[in-house]
């Protein structure tokens, strides 16, 4: 094969001389071409070694695994590299996007590439992604909209692919990991609020293509957790203009659970049953993160927990109908547990300015409360009725509470809507557990406004 690597590498040399030959007479449409004609040919090498590509031991690397295709990809993207460094130091935005475009591409097709007798390794892939990261450095370096912009969409079209291979290193924790580093570079002007908007919206679609799959994997869904609740929150804090990433966070917060039981059994599989306790240790991180920056004088907090109560509507059905393991019941417990207690996440008093973002938590708890209710579930309508009220306790009685004490009243007469729905069924140790904690309250309150 050395002499068709040869050959192809030759071919690349020349076929880069005619994209600066014709770039240089001003004929960007040829120039161009020269960039679809030496992206086509790596990649048809790409795929000629599909199938019959070897993995050997790298003795320098530490005996790490290293594909041969490697050294032709290497070479490969340093020769096509001073098409890039030129267009990014010219701000050529048209051959940036072309690039980029074709770039991935490459990085596409080398996830196809399957190494023999080991399917779990693709250093191939890293090789290409090694070099497109460095896409990703240069343009933050320069401060470049036009290329973050195209590369957020482009790493969305690489996860097209990325989410369908199953390898010991997952293309898609590298993807996430780029993602971050870009929401957090793009956050320092309003200038980059485009592409921070681009980022958000790149990063839930591919979240999306994640719990579509049938089987997430624990490491997908620990590397969800890390990422993407630290963007938003970021984002919603950093950002003046939240009115685009906000549509896409709602888009995702409506459609998680549609995502997690499209086409599920009546009653769901253990499988299934996974897949649904994966999805809501995902929404709770992304809950929690939203709830911790709820301190009045923003609204795009409320953009997830629409999904509060269909989560545990979802999770509370799985307990009734008893479908599930005995580990799968204990994480549920876990889970529902950790939605009673959203509110321990709420800002301190001192924080808070008013209750506008926490009271759209606090009006879907107290819906997921009443479900609760309904179906039996006292325990968990409980712990989500003391939970508000230790929070709402908390804001009248801090001594540096910022919340006006009616504002906080009308929260605890919604809170006693709990009380209400256990009076109507009958549950009578709740409703008058509620009696007693909004008595106790109101001898507080009235001591506060009429000392």
């Amino acid at each position: 094969m050395q002499k068709q690597i040869k050959a192809l590498n030759d071919g690349l040399d020349g076929i880069i001389e005619l994209y600066f030959t014709y770039k240089n007479r001003g004929d960007d449409y040829a120039a161009q071409n020269y960039i679809y004609v030496s992206s086509g040919l790596i990649m048809a090498y790409l795929l000629s070694r599909q199938k019959n590509t070897l993995l050997r031991m790298n003795p320098e690397a530490g005996l790490a695994p290293e594909s041969n295709l490697s050294a032709f990809l290497q070479t490969s993207f340093e020769k096509l590299k001073i098409i890039w460094d030129k267009a990014l130091a010219n701000n050529d935005v048209y051959i940036i996007r072309k690039y980029l475009r074709e770039v991935q591409g490459i990085v596409r097709v080398s996830l196809l590439v399957d190494h023999l007798n080991n399917s779990y390794e693709n250093p191939a892939f890293f090789t290409a992604y090694y070099n497109f990261r460095q896409l990703i450095k240069d343009s933050t370096k320069a401060k470049s909209v036009d290329a973050l912009f195209e590369i957020a969409s482009v790493l969305d079209q690489i996860s097209e692919v990325a989410v369908t291979k199953t390898l010991q290193a997952d293309p898609l924790e590298s993807i996430l990991d780029d993602l971050q580093a870009m929401c957090v570079a793009t956050l320092a002007s309003d200038e980059m609020s485009v592409v921070n908007h681009n980022v958000i919206k790149n990063m839930l679609t591919i979240c999306n293509r994640i719990l579509t799959q049938e089987e997430i994997g624990d490491y997908r869904l620990r590397k969800m957790q890390e990422v993407v609740p630290l963007c938003i929150s970021f984002s919603i804090l950093g950002i003046k203009d939240m009115s685009l990433t906000d549509i896409a966070i709602a888009n995702f917060g409506d459609n998680i659970f549609a995502m997690a039981t499209h086409n599920m059994d009546e009653p769901p599989t253990q499988a299934q049953i996974d897949k649904i306790i994966q999805t809501s240790s995902f929404t709770i991180s992304l809950l929690e993160a939203l709830a911790k920056i709820a301190n009045g004088r923003r609204y795009q907090t409320q953009s997830i927990n629409r999904s509060i109560i269909i989560m545990a509507n979802t999770l509370i059905k799985i307990l009734n109908d008893n479908p599930a393991t005995p580990q799968q019941t204990a994480e549920i417990q876990r889970i529902l547990n950790s939605l009673a207690s959203l509110p321990n996440s709420f800002p301190e008093p001192d924080k808070t300015e008013s209750l506008n973002d926490a009271n759209n938590f606090m009006d879907k708890l107290v819906q997921s409360a009443i479900i609760a209710i309904q179906a039996n579930q006292i325990d968990v309508a409980t712990r989500i009725f003391d939970s508000i009220y230790d929070y709402l306790h908390k804001m009248l009685t801090d001594a540096n509470s910022k919340v006006s004490i009616h504002e906080i009243l009308r929260a605890v007469n919604r809170a006693k809507l709990i009380g209400a729905a256990a009076r109507k069924l009958r549950r009578q140790n709740l409703q008058r557990h509620v009696a007693e904690k909004t008595r106790e309250f109101e001898s507080e309150y009235l001591a506060k406004i009429l000392p």
